[in-house]
């Protein structure tokens, strides 16, 4: 399930974030923006609440997501730590 999606600025370029969950088990993406990526800076983990867990919730950039996902379900999560509103991108 894509649960929210974000752009952020990272190295002098604009990246789209997907926060997905795995509501099947706990297997995460284990690529960039991962929760064990060096991609995650101080700031940008402080920014998003950023946990380190096997708990099968996940951030992958959008290019990655088309390669390696054929589908998911966007649902609204009340439970997840709410971001900035500038944040969060509605299309």
């Amino acid at each position: 399930m894509i649960r929210s999606v974000h752009e952020v600025e990272h190295n002098g370029k604009t990246v789209r974030l997907l926060r997905v969950y795995n509501p099947h088990g706990e297997t995460e993406w284990t690529g960039d923006w991962s929760d064990k990526s060096k991609k995650w800076t101080a700031d940008l983990k402080k920014k998003f609440c950023f946990e380190n867990t096997n708990d099968g919730a996940f951030y992958i950039d959008f290019d990655s997501y088309l390669t390696h996902f054929s589908s998911s379900e966007i649902c609204m999560d009340f439970h997840e730590h709410p971001l900035p509103k500038q944040e969060v991108i509605i299309k």
